[in-house]
């Protein structure tokens, strides 16, 4: 049975004995936070079987196709407004947008209630979108025995220059920490070290640490030199892209004399009339697929000839290989996807383009340029070890609860970690 709050706002009381982890993401821009839960928690059921999972998302239809491990809470949507300067508004009309924020808030209480989770595992957003976490996250700070809470950041949390963002009431201020168990960050020190510019992460001490990049393993499989896979993330200007990298393709299959198959994943937030206008203009076409997201994605991307990609998550997935890459990054009001995509550059076989490049310059030359020249192996350096090292953690915390919390270095690498290391004590600011 999927739990749709649409449907049925409260669930029935779990079981009392399986180990139960609380999931929540939720977001009306990209996938990339979606994922790396995924990916977590199939880890961890393989693991741990038993284990009872329930997500709480509003990007529902993305985790059935990515064969989400997880019973759904299905929040009421925001959807995305590109003609009003990145905006977004309620995806439903029986909600006035006054309302959504609270209503979304009023089922996740609602849900977690019920749930009674031993462990909560969120992603990007402390607080949750718009704050709509943060009743939840005070009502288990003042519960005598509250669950574990682990928040796991994106690599670059923000950009140097941007960490007001997350001073701000309601975006993580160091008096707020004790909501949070532990922090990971779902990224590598050596491509981002937040610790000169993050009040925060010093405030949470040894309940921080880098956890590696969420990203699947590079399963061996035979490479299609040309097979071109492109994504738009969560889809903001998928309409607008996907139109500039079709007729690229086109012209650099002419040039290789008709060799050449294209798929394009758009991403969920793509206005529906977009993307039905896009696949009339497809449909007569055997070498060009399009969806907005489909769970073989990862498969495809790594078994690729060229990649043109969104400058979030996704790169990483493939960092560590010789498949050149594309990467674009959005105008927004943070630069964190600027960047990104600049210090992605610094490896052979990537290239960077934005929005004034596109305009002006034929994606067609660059997408020849990388696929003409032998593949460039990239050796990053990098730590790719986040989809075991998180799902191991977060089995030890089903396992021993509350009363065995090591500093999240030792919970993420117990191998590293002192013999006689003790659990750590309360934190501050939480019942004891």
């Amino acid at each position: 049975m999927r739990w749709l709050s649409s449907l049925s706002p409260t669930p029935p009381r779990p079981e009392t004995n399986p180990p139960r982890l609380l999931l929540y993401c939720a977001s009306n821009i990209g996938l990339g936070h979606l994922m790396r839960l995924l990916r977590v928690t199939r880890r961890l059921t393989e693991l741990r079987s038993e284990t009872k999972v329930l997500l709480i998302t509003d990007r529902a239809e993305a985790a059935r196709a990515a064969g989400a491990k997880a019973e759904l809470c299905e929040l009421p949507a925001f959807e995305f407004v590109e003609e009003s300067g990145f905006g977004q508004r309620p995806a439903a009309s029986d909600f006035p947008p006054a309302r959504l924020r609270e209503e979304r808030a009023r089922r996740i209480a609602a849900a977690a209630k019920a749930f009674a989770p031993h462990v909560v595992l969120m992603d990007t957003l402390p607080h949750g979108k718009l704050n709509e976490l943060a009743p939840t996250l005070w009502r288990w700070a003042r519960q005598r025995r509250p669950p574990v809470r682990v928040l796991q950041l994106r690599d670059i949390p923000f950009p140097p220059g941007e960490s007001h963002r997350w001073t701000r009431p309601g975006h993580m201020p160091a008096a707020e920490t004790a909501l949070y168990d532990y922090v990971f960050l779902a990224g590598d020190v050596k491509f981002f070290d937040v610790s000169a510019d993050a009040p925060w992460a010093r405030a949470l001490g040894d309940r921080f640490a880098y956890a590696g990049f969420v990203v699947p393993s590079l399963a061996a499989r035979r490479r299609e030199p040309d097979h071109v896979v492109a994504s738009f993330g969560g889809g903001w200007e998928a309409a607008w892209l996907t139109e500039r990298v079709v007729g690229a393709f086109d012209r650099w299959k002419a040039r290789r004399s008709g060799l050449g198959r294209l798929s394009i994943y758009t991403g969920p937030a793509i206005a529906r009339s977009a993307f039905e206008r896009l696949s009339r203009s497809l449909q007569a076409r055997s070498d060009v697929r399009l969806t907005r997201f489909a769970g073989d994605f990862e498969a495809e991307l790594a078994a690729c000839g060229l990649a043109i990609l969104q400058a979030g998550s996704t790169p990483f997935q493939i960092l560590e290989s010789d498949i050149p890459m594309i990467v674009y990054h959005r105008d927004y009001s943070s630069r964190e996807q600027q960047v990104r995509a600049e210090r992605l550059a610094a490896w052979p076989g990537v290239r960077v383009i934005d929005r004034p490049w596109l305009e002006s310059q034929d994606v067609a030359s660059l997408m020849s340029e990388l696929t003409e020249h032998p593949p460039n192996p990239r050796r990053t350096g990098l730590d790719f070890g986040g989809v075991e090292r998180v799902a191991a953690a977060i089995e030890r915390l089903l396992v021993g609860g509350r009363d065995q919390l090591p500093p999240a270095s030792a919970l993420l690498n117990p191998a590293e970690a002192p013999s006689n290391l003790n659990a750590q004590g309360p934190l501050e600011g939480e019942p004891r």
